[in-house]
């Protein structure tokens, strides 16, 4: 597990980086509202690739730059078992958190 909230400095590029940890299950990336989607949808994509045991939990909560492709990719990835993006751009409620194999499905419809 590993908590960068409110991380000021997080960056793309370091979300990259960190997307290469093969050994990652629970990430908090509230708050870093520096992140774009495209580093986030790369971030579900590349883990969900990864040998080892898959990222499980995902909290971008308070990320003004996340939206709609970010909900969409992490209800896609079949390892995710829960996550959140509150407080970031408009979304439907059952695609701004889930934490159930029945809440993920609800996401995957909005």
């Amino acid at each position: 597990s590993l908590s960068l909230a409110c991380a000021a400095g997080l960056t793309d590029r370091a979300l990259r980086e960190l997307s290469a940890a093969a050994r990652l299950r629970c990430l908090d990336l509230s708050g870093c509202r520096q992140l774009t989607e495209a580093s986030v949808v790369e971030l579900v994509t590349r883990t969900s690739r990864l040998d080892g045991p898959p990222l499980r939990s995902l909290q971008l909560d308070l990320c003004p730059g996340l939206g709609r492709a970010t909900a969409e990719a992490m209800a896609s990835s079949p390892h995710l078992r829960s996550c959140s993006l509150r407080c970031c751009r408009p979304l439907p409620e059952a695609a701004v958190a889930w934490h159930d194999t029945a809440q993920r499905a609800d996401a995957c419809r909005a």
